[in-house]
Order: structure tokens, then sequence, then C-alpha cells
């Protein structure tokens, strides 16, 4: 059950939630000067055609096609999303289930992922939670209905980051509560990326 969706038009009232821009570490390729570069699932770039509900992705120039992101093209239908892959390679060419039925012809596609969620100062508790992380800057708590990540060393994966309406960018530091399997929503801390 999502709590955090079933209490979150309550807390409103106190806290709205913002509209915020994800980009979901998916890796990262190495460099020749022995650094590597992050790698994130979006924006992204494709060609695709779509029948009734399912997206037939034929090439992927960026980013990694995964479910609950947002398609944008000619004739693409506003607020199409995907909701899972059906076929092909992980995340590439393939085919894809999508919220609305329509009949697009083969097109260039671009992907996004926007979220509702609450962002707000770390608690007390907080705090002491990540102290001995040696986390510097400025922090924030974002609750979230999506699964944000730190750093995954097992997975090489830097931490995703956040876009707030200001424009200014976060990258997620630390998981603190983590019900998305479970629940569906995640509470994680965040620092200040670009000195906005």
């Amino acid at each position: 059950m999502n709590l955090h969706a079933i209490v979150s038009p309550l807390t409103d009232a106190v806290l709205a939630r913002v509209v915020v821009g994800v980009q979901i570490s998916v890796g990262s390729t190495p460099q020749a000067n022995r650094t590597r570069t992050p790698l994130y699932a979006t924006p992204g770039a494709l060609t695709g055609s779509i029948a009734g509900t399912v997206l037939t992705a034929t090439a992927v120039a960026s980013g990694k096609l995964q479910p609950g992101q947002t398609i944008s093209g000619a004739g693409v239908a506003a607020g199409t999303a995907i909701t899972a892959q059906l076929t092909g390679t992980d995340g590439g060419t393939g085919t894809y289930s999508v919220t609305q039925s329509q009949t697009v012809a083969s097109v260039a596609m671009t992907t996004s992922m926007s979220l509702l969620a609450h962002v707000q100062p770390l608690s007390w508790r907080d705090l002491q939670q990540t102290e001995s992380l040696n986390i510097g800057g400025e922090r924030r708590a974002i609750y979230v209905s999506a699964d944000v990540n730190g750093v995954v060393r097992v997975r090489l994966k830097g931490g995703d980051l956040v876009t707030l309406p200001d424009g200014t960018v976060w990258l997620v530091v630390q998981a603190l509560e983590d019900y998305w399997e479970g629940a569906g929503w995640s509470k994680a801390v965040m620092t200040l990326q670009n000195g906005g």
C-alpha cells in the first residue's frame, strides 16, 4: 500500500508537492584519461512508433527507456508514459507498453521523468542518521513515489539527480527510507550541486 500517495493530499496543506525532474543513474562510461562520465536514463532520445498501447523503439540514441518516463514527439498524446518493457534489449530497442492508446507513425521522440515530490529541510533525526556519512553542503530531504538512490557501487551507479522548479540540481546521496518495492515511496537525502 502506497501510504505516501494516501497522505500526500493532506500533507499538501502544510507543504505542497512540487514537480521535480529526475534523472536515474544507469552507470558510467570510462574515458581515455581514466575518469568516468555518468550516464542517466533521462533525458533520452529514440525513434519509435506507437500502435494502440505498444511503443516499438527501433533506435535509442541516448538514455535508457524505463517505466515512469514520459514520451513526447510529433503526434504523441500529451502525458503518454512507459509502464513496462515487453520485449527487446533492457532499456533499448524493443517494445514497451504505454499509458494511452494511439497510433503514431515512426518519429523522433524524447523521454523525461517528472514526478511530484515533497522537498523539505532535514529533521534532527535525519541529521543524526547522516552525520557519519561525511556529507557536506546544503542538504534537503525528498519524499517521492519513485525509487531514488545514492551511489550503488556494486552496480557502478552514481547517485540520481533531481532538478527542482527553481532550476537547482541536487544529487541523491543516501536513501533514508526505501519503501519503493513494498509501499511505493522513498525518502532520500540530496545535496545541492550547482550552487543555485
